[in-house]
């Protein structure tokens, strides 16, 4: 089986960074683009199973982006948004897009994995076999959210604006 494909969309190389080295270990292949731009031409060469979106970028921002995204991936790659724009119409236009987590900055790489873990999850299992899974993860990642958006960071973790 392939290693899933992370597309992360950040203009923050830091946080570019911590997330290949957090996503490494976890044996996901990462992509990276810098804006919304690159990131169409990186979805044309390589499909991602799971995309990993800032919405504040240059040029092309996250919400462009999602409006420009549909044609060309499956329905079924799910999109986690980091923002730290969170307001009432953020929110509405990343659902009305189709995002199926968005995680506040600062954010801990926990939440982030566990996200991606589940969104990955989602993509490869029957609804049955969703709920298994979910049900095997940490139960301290689970107490403060849902399955569609695992919370619950521990205080250790490195903490991303």
């Amino acid at each position: 089986m392939q290693a899933p494909r992370v597309l992360v969309i950040d203009d923050d190389v830091a946080i570019r960074e911590a997330v290949a080295e957090a996503f490494d270990r976890e044996g996901y292949q990462i992509l990276f683009s810098s804006d919304g731009k690159q990131a169409l031409k990186t979805i044309n060469n390589s499909r991602p199973d799971v995309i990993v979106l800032d919405l504040k970028m240059p040029g092309m921002d996250g919400l462009e982006f999602l409006q420009r995204l549909d044609p060309r991936l499956p329905a079924n790659c799910p999109v986690i948004v980091l923002t730290a724009y969170a307001d009432a119409g953020t929110v509405k236009a990343c659902h009305d897009a189709g995002v199926g987590c968005l995680l506040e900055k600062p954010f801990r790489l926990r939440e982030l994995r566990e996200a991606v873990r589940s969104a990955v999850i989602a993509t490869e299992s029957t609804p049955h076999e969703y709920d298994m899974r979910i049900q095997a993860m940490e139960p301290s990642l689970l107490e403060h959210g849902s399955p569609e958006k695992p919370l619950g960071a521990g205080a250790s973790e490195e903490t991303f604006q």
